[in-house]
């Protein structure tokens, strides 16, 4: 998961809001190109590439500190 996908998504959920908001019920008038559950499965992907990247970097980080405290001054 990288920043751009995520100002990207945000991107299009605010244009949505700001078209939306013009309409008396808030319902956008055009139909959904992806139903909620292709949006939610997309979303859990990219939340679990991006928690893996994070255990990752979290794992080097404790190997490179076990590293320092183990070196003699």
């Amino acid at each position: 998961m990288n920043i751009s996908s995520v100002s990207s998504s945000l991107n299009q959920v605010s244009n949505s809001l700001t078209n939306s908001s013009g309409t008396g019920n808030g319902l956008a008038s055009k139909p959904a190109t992806q139903s909620f559950g292709q949006i939610v499965s997309q979303k859990l992907e990219e939340a679990n590439i991006a928690l893996r990247q994070t255990v990752a970097v979290r794992d080097k980080l404790i190997d490179a500190y076990k590293q320092i405290a183990n070196m003699q001054i």
